[in-house]
């Protein structure tokens, strides 16, 4: 039996029509029988050799690199979250239903489809290296040595609608990506050795509750709006129901050079009051 499944790079829902996240095993990704839409069912495992940002000028400007990413499921591990599992290299039963509701909105809601008792999505997520280059593309500074993220997708759902913002102290209308999004990590190892001397190994992200009860934890759950403007994109994390944007992180594992420095442990981290702007320059 396979368990629990972000992920990490991004899936959303308003709250009216999402307040509560429930167990991905009772989550019926078509809540009434016999309306039109799309069903989609995902096996995959993707490789990407390098994702780059360059700055300004495409064959001039410095750039971002993350090389080597590769995605897929937890191929050789046995446990998720101290549950027995059998994963794959792949992600896999991953199933989509896509519906336009009576108010025009695009819908989508996804998660396990529960073959073999699956609650939720493994995933695995390696990147080699992030690092920034010269406009000759040598590495410089190098950010990030290796990261690697084991974990569970639970459900999520996105909806795409025209909603009312306040951009500048005016209220304006712009269609709106809003969503929700369980996830969980159970194994997050992180090599910063280049940049900060820090390596973390074995940390753990989990829902708000995982500290003060960890028998009884539940992944942690996000959720968002994004909407774009002439002078950028906006991403608000203020909206939700209670207990969403709001997660706890162990991090039993943590050196500082070649030392062994013990645990470090986030309580509660709330973004309930986060909303960013991005622009260019």
């Amino acid at each position: 039996m396979k368990l629990p499944l972000l992920s990490c790079l991004v899936l959303l829902t308003p709250v009216s029509a999402f307040a509560e996240l429930v167990p991905a095993s009772d989550f019926e990704l078509s809540n009434a029988t016999g309306q039109a839409g799309v069903d989609l069912t995902l096996d995959f495992d993707l490789t990407i050799g390098e994702i780059k940002y360059t700055d300004d000028d495409v064959f001039d400007g410095g750039s971002l690199s993350v090389s080597g990413v590769t995605l897929g499921g937890g191929a050789g591990r046995t446990t998720l979250f101290g549950e027995a599992v059998t994963n794959t290299s792949r992600i896999d039963n991953l199933t989509f239903a896509i519906d336009v509701d009576s108010t025009g909105a695009l819908v989508i809601d996804g998660g396990s489809n529960g073959a073999n008792g699956e609650q939720f999505v493994d995933f695995n997520i390696h990147v080699d290296q992030v690092a920034l280059k010269n406009a000759s593309n040598q590495v410089g500074a190098v950010l990030v040595d290796s990261m690697n993220i084991y974990g569970a997708l639970g459900q999520f759902r996105t909806v795409i609608s025209e909603q009312e913002w306040q951009f500048n102290g005016l209220p304006v209308n712009r269609t709106t990506i809003t969503g929700d999004l369980s996830f969980g990590i159970d194994d997050l190892d992180l090599d910063l050795s280049s940049m900060l001397g820090v390596q973390i190994y074995d940390a753990v992200l989990l829902g708000g509750d995982y500290i003060d009860d960890t028998p009884g934890s539940s992944l942690a759950s996000f959720h968002y709006a994004i909407a774009a403007f002439d002078e950028g994109v906006g991403i608000d994390f203020k909206g939700g129901a209670a207990g969403q944007n709001v997660f706890d992180l162990v991090m039993p594992t943590v050196y500082v050079g070649n030392g062994l420095i013990g645990g470090i442990t986030l309580d509660d981290v709330s973004i309930r009051g986060v909303d960013l702007f991005i622009a260019g320059h």
